[in-house]
């Protein structure tokens, strides 16, 4: 663990890197996307973490991630849904080399899930926020917005959702907690980013004195598979290809298309 001085932030290289090559198997009587990875990410920063003086902090990963995310809960019929049966041994510390071997989420539907630890040797409650206050999200120079007439980004069809834990709970109580959040298609608060360039503050809560003395964030990136995140063709002028938002589209549209999140900062709320 570390602790960084007070004029530090928070900041974070977290890449969901969806490299996918995206192709339709068609009959009379189905229509199936199957979705490739062909690249790896060389070198990933993930989670560079600095955070205010008398707070120290500890990264971690589910091991539920796994090399191309984890379904999320329900998505097909026959996936076992992920689960949390011991937090201390599904959650571990992000590696040095984490970054070489980072893979990314297998299609639409996937996540991948998180821990940031907090813990604080203040004697008083102090109020924090957690936010997400910038990412990057290169639009598409090939798949337009019909409507819009700009690139289409990923950052349209990423979800993030946050469960606030009392880190000095057991690890029994914790556990039930992390389980359930994991298994939730729907986690309390909703998604918390909209794809927008402002901030986003994903959580607030308190941190300190003598029944707060230490905070667990879980962090779940997903790519959704809702319909409103789907797009349909329509043509093509120039060497580039329009699409229209649709209910009966897909998301092959996202494919070779990248999101990173460049800093998350945590910073103390003046009353």
């Amino acid at each position: 663990m570390k602790k960084i001085n007070s004029t530090s932030r928070l900041k974070t290289r977290l890449a969901v890197t969806l490299v996918a090559l995206a192709f339709s198997l068609t009959s009379l009587f189905y229509i199936s996307y199957a979705w490739f990875q062909f690249v790896r990410s060389k070198q990933v920063e993930v989670m560079d973490v600095s955070v205010p003086q008398g707070i120290e902090y500890s990264l971690k990963y589910f091991v539920g991630n796994g090399e191309n995310g984890y379904p999320g809960p329900d998505m097909f019929s026959n996936d076992t849904n992920a689960s949390v049966t011991d937090y201390e041994n599904d959650f571990l510390p992000v590696p040095e080399n984490y970054g070489e071997n980072y893979t990314f989420l297998k299609e639409p539907g996937y996540r991948q899930t998180f821990a940031i630890e907090l813990s604080s040797d203040l004697n008083f409650p102090q109020n924090i926020n957690l936010a997400l206050s910038e990412f990057t999200s290169v639009a598409s120079l090939s798949r337009f917005n019909n409507n819009s007439q700009e690139g289409i980004r990923l950052a349209e069809a990423i979800n993030i959702y946050i469960a606030d834990i009392n880190g000095a709970d057991t690890n029994s109580a914790i556990t039930s907690e992390a389980n359930t959040f994991v298994q939730s298609q729907n986690p309390p608060g909703g998604d918390l980013f909209d794809g927008s360039d402002q901030t986003h503050i994903l959580a607030t809560s308190t941190l300190g004195g003598s029944s707060s003395q230490k905070k667990i964030f879980l962090l779940t990136i997903e790519f959704s598979d809702t319909s409103d995140t789907y797009y349909s063709f329509d043509h093509t002028d120039s060497g580039i290809d329009y699409y229209n938002k649709s209910i009966t589209g897909n998301s092959n549209v996202y494919q070779n298309l990248e999101f990173v999140i460049n800093k998350l900062e945590i910073t103390t709320i003046n009353e």
